[in-house]
């Protein structure tokens, strides 16, 4: 987060203006992340999943155990091509070692450990060459065959497949946060770059796209403004300090 961010953010926090974080990052990862100003902020994890406030859990919204269980088996058995990963209470366990560094818990059988619900299921190629866009028929007939339960999110920024609960959204997640200010989402900025912002740039008060932003954020925003290394949030948090944001659009 760049110096000019930080300071934008600062200015928003004096003038009674809040924070809230909503990343797909597990909950380990987020404050490691972010400059200190950031730290106790309210956050939405796993894409929604995890939203915690003052470090206590008030959302979750998780794959059931059972319905876990069924994906995790199939995807033991047919997709030898990749590496399977579940996240769990803040913690990820991978059948495979990950191409890239990570801290894990190598687990050669996953449904060992899988007796509770699950905040994510994971699949990427076990080898870095590997392509998405030539999927086996394995990993395409799982994919179709999801419990009603989940839902698939793919990004083409990454080499990664993401399940979630069928209603986890960084949109609804916001929404828990807000009703514990008494607010709603017409006092919300959003900012957004990647297919799991789409929902809440889409219905926020004011929806930002970063001009980087892949091109669902792109088309659902009312905004674009400038890239991360453009500083694009922090000019738009500029202009709505200047016309009092925080006081009249809302908090």
């Amino acid at each position: 987060v760049s110096a000019r961010t930080v300071a934008a953010l600062e200015a928003w926090q004096v003038e009674g203006g809040r924070i809230v974080i909503a990343t797909g990052r597990p909950p380990r990862s987020i404050a490691p992340s972010l400059p200190s100003l950031l730290h106790d902020a309210p956050f939405i994890a796993y894409n929604g999943a995890d939203v915690r406030m003052a470090g206590q859990v008030i959302h979750a919204d998780l794959i059931p155990t059972h319905d876990a269980r069924t994906i995790v088996e199939a995807a033991q058995a047919s997709l030898l091509n990749y590496a399977v990963g579940l996240e769990i209470n803040d913690q990820i366990y991978l059948n495979r070692a990950p191409d890239r560094p990570k801290q894990y818990v190598y687990t050669e059988n996953l449904l060992d450990i899988l007796t509770e619900p699950v905040a994510k299921i994971l699949f990427f190629p076990a080898r870095p060459d590997a392509d998405f866009e030539r999927d086996d028929a394995d990993l395409k007939a799982l994919l179709a065959a999801l419990p009603a339960s989940t839902r698939l999110m793919r990004s083409n920024r990454f080499r990664l497949i993401q399940l979630m609960s069928q209603s986890a959204d960084k949109v609804a997640a916001l929404e828990v946060v807000l009703a514990q200010w008494q607010l709603g989402l017409a006092n919300v900025a959003a900012f957004g770059d990647d297919v799991n912002d789409v929902e809440m740039v889409r219905r926020a008060g004011l929806g930002v796209a970063v001009a980087n932003a892949v091109p669902e954020v792109h088309a659902v925003a009312a905004r674009i403004t400038g890239t991360n290394d453009e500083d694009g949030v922090a000019a738009v948090i500029e202009e709505l300090l200047q016309v009092g944001a925080p006081a009249g659009h809302g908090r």
